[in-house]
């Protein structure tokens, strides 16, 4: 009798979530570091959004790190609403931002681009670097 009351809930939960229709996308597909990135999204259930519940977001770096984490609550509407800085240490590359409530998932790609002065700095070390090892002939 115990076993079926554990049993009961977890199919209840399950059937109960199964109508969640979640979505994420974020406000460009390019930054570079030091832009603010703005991470929108919906949770609806059955067609209709889902208000007043947390939603949980991480974004990963490129190399699986988390660099942010943020629990929004949703509106009226079932939107929801996640900002954070990319900050100059974050390395170049793809992020993945994963939104999630329950069993629902969601996820949108974007990409960080270093900015023209980081690549300017970037390609200046590697002619300097290149310029070691070239002797150079001075004409008079």
């Amino acid at each position: 009798m115990r076993l079926m009351a554990l049993i009961l809930p977890m199919v209840l939960i399950f059937t109960f979530v199964s109508g969640y229709e979640l979505s994420v996308i974020t406000d460009k597909n390019s930054y570079e570091k030091e832009e603010i990135v703005k991470i929108y999204g919906n949770l609806s259930d059955n067609g209709k959004g889902l208000g007043k519940v947390q939603v949980f977001i991480e974004v990963r770096d490129n190399r699986n790190k988390v660099v942010h984490m943020d629990n929004p609550e949703t509106n009226k509407k079932g939107e929801f609403f996640s900002e954070f800085i990319l900050k100059k240490r974050f390395s170049s590359g793809e992020y993945t931002v994963y939104a999630s409530y329950f069993n629902v998932t969601a996820d949108t790609t974007f990409n960080v681009t270093a900015s023209p002065v980081e690549e300017l700095n970037k390609t200046i070390a590697e002619v300097h670097e290149e310029d070691k090892a070239v002797s150079y002939t001075h004409l008079r």
